[in-house]
């Protein structure tokens, strides 16, 4: 017979995926999106943040240092972290719109890893997203978070990705 179960996040974010991919958006479309979406999502994380959060993201950033030889690890902590931010907000709706682009974003950071120094750039800008987040300075968080968007998209427009 039929069986109902519960909608996940992976089941709405999926199809999002695919339209994000089937319409053609583009790097810069991308970089809207982020831009919108986690600039915010830093600043809100600042204010939310409990001491476990914090610790959390503090391990990622850890991880990311201890992996800057190993572009899928890295990427893999990367990642993570901004999921963590979005977590922090306990917003399921902001979450399946991060989810959304996931697939996207894991593709392109392991492209940039390719850019000389990559590692060096993210990792300062994560660490001072962490470092906002762990002072509840939302505003500092925010101004982190776009300077890190446009530190990477710089890097994949020095790459010569497709915008």
């Amino acid at each position: 017979g039929t069986m109902v179960r519960p909608v996940n996040r992976d089941q709405l974010a999926e199809p999002l995926g695919w339209l994000l991919q089937r319409n053609d958006a583009t790097l810069d479309d991308l970089h809207e999106v982020r831009s919108i979406l986690e600039v915010e999502i830093a600043g809100q994380a600042a204010l939310r943040a409990t001491p476990e959060d914090v610790t959390r993201l503090r391990e990622l950033v850890d991880g990311m240092a201890t992996h800057r030889d190993d572009p899928a690890s890295f990427a893999a902590d990367d990642a993570e972290f901004h999921q963590q931010l979005v977590g922090i907000l306990h917003n399921p709706m902001l979450a399946v719109l991060l989810d959304s682009i996931r697939t996207l974003m894991t593709d392109i950071r392991l492209e940039v890893s390719r850019y000389p120094d990559f590692d060096a750039v993210v990792l300062e800008d994560h660490q001072t997203i962490l470092a906002a987040i762990a002072a509840h300075d939302d505003e500092t968080a925010r101004v982190a978070m776009e300077t890190h968007l446009v530190h990477a998209r710089e890097i994949q427009r020095l790459l010569a990705l497709p915008k």
